[in-house]
């Protein structure tokens, strides 16, 4: 009887521990959608841990709608989004995934800003329609209004949106507008005007859980950044494309995006512009120049190349100038080519290849015996171009053995130096000897 009333106890202590907390459902995995015409997903930030800190909170990237320009400037207007979000709209909204614990006391669920970058005062802007009770990391998904958030800019109860200390500018724009969002339980019955302030680090309003709100809405035109395409190598079902800014994106640089336009252009479009294209594919990146390697490839089908960056808050810059490609089957390449081993052990155009193909065009050619060397080597390559191509070892061995070749060629003179210096020390080595046996 003893034992029974001691499990009792120790089931009350853990329920009323449990009791009363706001979660992010599953925060290794946020997800976060906004609404304005169509539903669309939101980049977040997951937090370091459960996000029950403001110093540690989970962060969602909202763009903000200023003029008709933000649009043409978002990766969204290619998947049928008309407008981004509008802090005056009633009808724009954000979907927060919640987990909720409560305990047998109905409670409301409620939500409050902080507008100012820190501090613990938090306005209280949001209240669910109906009470929770006796629920146990319940899922719960919680509307937004980016109107409501605005509201309480000024922290006066405004039935109105302060569009004046939000982001006007569609170029000037550098730090993001960054309310913190906090989502609480309890019983009180609190005004949701924007005017009435809580504390959450008090025992009544604890157990919540922060998430940053930023919003922006910077956008890159050709004038402050370019995005170019430096040199595209084709190769065996897959493209690899080298690519530069004019200027470094900010922190909020997220992704390269590679576009399949519907025909060559030299202009920097807008994404909403007819001939924009669609992403054929996106790599995440946080280079703002270099290379990567597009797979899967339709061999001998022209593809109209163009990239862009995009950022944290879905906006794209201007598109890059095309270049066309068409990737080859191995049997294609090694023709186009003309370098059978070297081609078929790297597989595609590289720089390496075009150094060898030069030495053979400007130095062999030129001598009898270079001559032969080369009218042999096209006798016999190419009966073992394929098969160098499909053993992985094989291949690894030419790329090895050709930039061993590419350097000596290349910097011969680091190699004298070095047997020069090698030889040199080993003379004062044997002279050193010599001394010591003497003496």
């Amino acid at each position: 009887m003893k034992s029974f009333f001691v499990i009792l106890l120790l089931t009350f202590a853990f329920n009323a521990a449990a009791a009363d907390t706001v979660r992010i459902y599953d925060p290794t995995n946020l997800s976060v959608t906004g609404f304005t015409n169509k539903s669309f997903g939101l980049n977040s930030t997951e937090p370091s841990g459960d996000a029950t800190s403001d110093t540690a909170p989970a962060r969602v990237y909202l763009p903000i709608k200023s003029g008709n320009a933000n649009i043409d400037y978002s990766i969204l207007s290619l998947s049928g989004v008309t407008s981004l979000f509008d802090v005056t709209s009633s009808s724009h909204f954000l979907t927060f995934p919640l987990s909720l614990t409560v305990g047998p006391t109905p409670k409301y669920l409620y939500t409050a800003v902080r507008i100012i970058t820190s501090g613990t005062t938090y306005y209280v802007i949001n209240k669910s329609s109906s009470s929770y009770s006796d629920l146990s990391n319940a899922q719960h998904s919680e509307n937004l209004k980016p109107l409501d958030i605005c509201k309480a800019v000024d922290g006066n109860g405004g039935t109105a949106c302060n569009t004046s200390l939000l982001p006007t500018s569609t170029s000037e724009i550098s730090s993001p507008f960054k309310p913190m969002v906090y989502f609480f339980l309890s019983d009180e019955a609190l005004a949701i005007d924007g005017g009435v302030a809580i504390d959450p680090t008090a025992t009544s309003y604890s157990g919540g859980v922060y998430v940053e709100t930023q919003m922006t809405n910077k956008v890159y035109d050709s004038t402050e950044m370019q995005v170019n395409i430096n040199q595209v190598r084709v190769g065996d079902s897959r493209v690899m494309i080298d690519f530069s800014a004019t200027a470094t994106m900010d922190s909020t640089f997220k992704k390269v995006a590679i576009f399949n336009r519907a025909a060559s252009s030299a202009s920097y479009d807008k994404l909403s512009l007819l001939g924009a294209g669609t992403i054929f594919n996106q790599e995440t990146s946080t280079s703002q120049s270099g290379t990567f390697t597009l797979n899967g490839l339709t061999n001998s089908t022209p593809y109209v190349l163009s990239v862009a960056f995009e950022d944290y808050f879905l906006f794209v810059t201007t598109l890059s100038p095309t270049h066309d490609a068409t990737p080859l089957e191995i049997q294609e390449l090694l023709k186009k080519q003309a370098c059978f081993l070297l081609t078929a052990g790297f597989g595609e155009e590289h720089f390496v290849i075009n150094y060898f193909r030069k030495y053979r065009d400007q130095i062999l050619a030129s001598t009898w015996l270079g001559r032969e060397l080369i009218r042999l080597y096209y006798k016999e390559a190419p009966r073992y171009a394929l098969e160098i191509y499909k053993s992985e070892w094989m291949r690894s061995f030419i790329r090895v053995t050709a930039y061993i070749l590419y350097f000596l060629f290349n910097y011969y003179w680091i190699v004298l130096m070095a047997l020069v210096t090698c030889y040199y020390l080993n003379l004062r080595k044997i002279k050193f000897l010599k001394s010591n046996i003497k003496l």
